[in-house]
């Protein structure tokens, strides 16, 4: 186990052990790491990296307790909250700027990071399991995704996905999770996928070109205290499915969207507690078994500054009012890296250091 190192700007013998002799690609650092090992990232100290191929991340990978880290930190290399940027070079650059091919239970951590800028998906992650991304940003891909990840148990925790030509996030595969992001003003849904078992909480899901959150198929999900906003199509599409696994919606705000606020064509989904306003089409259609006898239709979507993205309540906000408090524990509020927001939660989104085994559900 070692504490290495990533700089693009550094001049010394380029071999990582230290922050002169830093790595000066992200390609060198990806390759060298191994399990146990945690590299701290600038681009703070010149220029930022651009690339002109992907960085393939094809070699090592770590364990269950020995994960492999890459950290983004300020100039001193010191973990602040800073981001390391990589650029991937625009429509002549890159494809993706993680072209992530490691089979099996990957292991590997990429914390504070600002990725983007590739000509396809900006992660593109083809068989990478226990994979995880926190607090990093993940913008621009030039025809596609910001995030295409045909893998499972993929964790997205505390990161904004934003601005890329398609969807935001496609593909996540079975017991991935997205917890506390900010997913906005991509060109297709916020999240597209097939597959089962997804977790979708304490997020934002905001003037998506399409669909917010869009299950082709698949059951078994969990979307709960998220605000779903302004999106073109409907809030919540859920299609397929109906072989006995609960797909469970509550305690989300459902507002402004150019569909339905659900549109649960599942005969599986329950739910109730939602606060639903200015849907186009209205609340809800293809109920299933959705209770909804607690849901809240209201008068007004009650956000701070919608047209700023400040999705907090007003002091008068009708779903502060209610007694049931729609969205009020760990509801996200706005976008939180590009605001400066590090919001916690029991569910472990951002914020405080984690032990190495609590990575991977172990603490």
């Amino acid at each position: 186990m070692a504490t290495l190192y990533y700089d693009p700007n550094a001049r010394g013998a380029d071999d990582g052990t230290s922050a002169g002799d830093a790595w000066q690609t992200f390609q060198k650092a990806v390759d060298n790491a191994v399990a146990g090992d945690v590299v701290l990232c600038t681009s703070l100290n010149g220029t930022v990296e651009t690339l002109s191929a992907n960085v393939d991340v094809d070699t090592n990978q770590g364990t269950d307790t020995s994960p492999i880290i890459f950290r983004g930190t300020n100039g001193s290399f010191t973990a602040d909250g800073s981001l390391c940027e990589i650029d991937g070079g625009g429509a002549g650059g890159a494809t993706n700027v993680l072209n992530i091919t490691v089979s099996g239970n990957s292991y590997l951590i990429f914390e504070n990071f600002d990725f983007h800028n590739s000509n396809a998906a900006v992660i593109n992650d083809v068989s990478a399991d226990l994979l995880q991304f926190i607090n990093c940003k993940i913008r621009d891909s030039v025809t596609t995704d910001g995030v295409d990840a045909t893998a499972e148990r993929i964790f997205l925790r505390n990161c904004s996905i934003t601005g890329n030509n398609r969807h935001g996030v496609l593909n996540l595969q079975n017991k991935s999770e997205i917890r506390q992001c900010y997913i906005a003003d991509n060109g297709g849904a916020g999240m597209q996928t097939s597959y089962t078992r997804i977790i979708v909480v304490d997020s934002i899901i905001h003037n998506n070109g399409a669909q917010g959150l869009f299950y082709v198929n698949g059951e078994g999900h969990l979307i709960a205290r998220n605000v779903i906003d302004g999106n073109a199509g409907n809030g919540v599409e859920i299609n397929g499915g109906n072989n006995g696994q609960i797909t469970l919606i509550m305690w989300n705000r459902i507002t402004n969207n150019g569909g339905w606020g659900f549109d649960l064509d599942d005969q599986y989904c329950m739910g109730d507690y939602n606060a639903f306003y200015n849907n186009t089409s209205g609340e809800i259609t293809n109920t299933g078994y959705y209770d909804g006898t607690n849901d809240v239709t209201l008068t007004g979507d009650g956000y701070t500054n919608r047209a700023g993205d400040d999705f907090s309540l007003t002091d008068s906000a009708e779903a502060r009012r209610t007694e049931i408090l729609i969205g009020a524990t760990g509801a996200p509020t706005t976008g939180y890296i590009t605001n400066g927001i590090t919001p916690t939660d029991s569910g472990g989104g951002g914020g405080a250091r984690r032990s190495r085994g609590q990575y991977f559900g172990r603490g």
